[in-house]
């Protein structure tokens, strides 16, 4: 786990994203961020990362505005992925 605390910088700064994919040793760009805020999707894709955003429905629209692709339910991430 990794905390916007310990690095010292917050969302939308896509700083705890490139950080996270550093010390697991992946390419940011292959990674795939699972966000539920409008500051998160953007931090995701600042940092290049595909940006899936779980929301309702009513939030949905906002989300996708940001570059995230929208899904309802946790039963779908699979498939997302």
């Amino acid at each position: 786990m990794f905390s916007s605390y310990e690095i010292g910088s917050w969302k939308p700064a896509p700083d705890l994203f490139l950080y996270a994919a550093k010390n697991l040793g992946v390419n940011a760009q292959l990674c795939t961020v699972v966000e539920d805020s409008i500051l998160g999707v953007r931090a995701g894709i600042a940092a290049g990362m595909k940006v899936l955003g779980y929301s309702s429905q009513s939030e949905a629209i906002q989300l996708e505005e940001c570059g995230a692709r929208v899904f309802y339910s946790m039963y779908q991430l699979p498939d997302l992925l």
